[in-house]
């Protein structure tokens, strides 16, 4: 696997209804490691309703382990600065994309 030419971000959109996201977000960043492509690869979780718990849980890695975010949907824009995303796309994004 070649190595990135830049930073890139992988996405894992979350509902209330989706389990085990500290899970999900922990595994996807070790599989990065273990590509040796941590220090490109980013994960964000996109929280678009997630439990209280599930947040605590995030917050918790997110300080253990660089390159773990949770951003609430509504704050995607800013995260990145408004530079990549138009609202209509980060709409249709989260609409469209939801693992439960």
């Amino acid at each position: 696997l070649p190595k990135s030419d830049g930073n890139y971000y992988i996405f894992i959109p979350c509902n209330k209804n989706t389990t085990n996201v500290r899970e999900k977000a922990y595994s996807t960043r070790l599989k990065l490691s273990l590509l040796g492509e941590d220090l490109y690869g980013k994960v964000v979780v996109l929280d678009c309703g997630i439990t209280d718990k599930e947040k605590e849980e995030l917050n918790e890695i997110s300080k253990e382990y660089n390159g773990i975010y949770c951003v609430k949907q509504e704050e995607i824009k800013e995260f990145f600065d408004g530079r990549f995303w138009s609202e209509n796309q980060i709409k249709r994004y989260s609409d469209r994309y939801y693992i439960s």
